[in-house]
């Protein structure tokens, strides 16, 4: 797919990266469309989470999730919900965003261990930012759709950054 054949707002060109800006390191998970890998951006310095999503072209219902999935993290701001930086509009296309340190709440429940310890203060500082988080999704008609404990990861104070917008959807009034 060429930068023509895909209809970019302003708001969503103003996120386009470079690839080859960014040096891939350790593979740090895979789900269903890609696999995530730990990556410096290379102007900056900066550590981020580099989602490289498996599919070789965008056409159809790829293309209309992956836009979606952008368009829905450049919408969301507050500070439970994975922070985005940009995305790739060439193969192999990504979706760049913060580093989170600790992994998903789901590792951490089942006590894995390279995993945090929760306590119940942590549990229920957790479950109060998932509320909030949500709540800010769905004030700018935002609805996840598959919100559970492996699409939340940890920061380094154990506070939750809600994730995986895939099979999100947008509802206009």
């Amino acid at each position: 797919m060429s930068d023509s054949s895909f209809n970019v707002s302003p708001t969503l060109r103003s996120f386009i990266l470079k690839s080859s800006d960014f040096k891939k390191g350790k593979l740090i998970g895979q789900g269903n469309s890609g696999k995530v890998y730990l990556a410096i951006h290379i102007p900056t310095g900066k550590i981020c989470s580099f989602k490289e999503l498996f599919m070789e072209q965008l056409s159809g219902k790829n293309m209309i999730f992956f836009s979606r999935e952008i368009e829905i993290l450049v919408k969301c701001d507050n500070m439970f919900v994975l922070p985005f930086y940009g995305w790739t509009l060439e193969y192999p296309y990504s979706i760049i965003t913060e580093y989170i340190p600790n992994g998903s709440l789901f590792h951490s429940l089942q006590h894995r261990p390279t995993s945090p310890n929760l306590t119940s203060t942590n549990k229920t500082l957790i479950a109060i930012g998932i509320a909030n988080g949500m709540m800010s999704l769905h004030s700018v008609g935002i609805i996840h759709r598959d919100l559970k404990p492996l699409n939340i990861l940890l920061d380094e104070k154990l506070l939750p950054k809600i994730c995986d917008f895939g099979l999100s959807k947008i509802f206009e009034e």
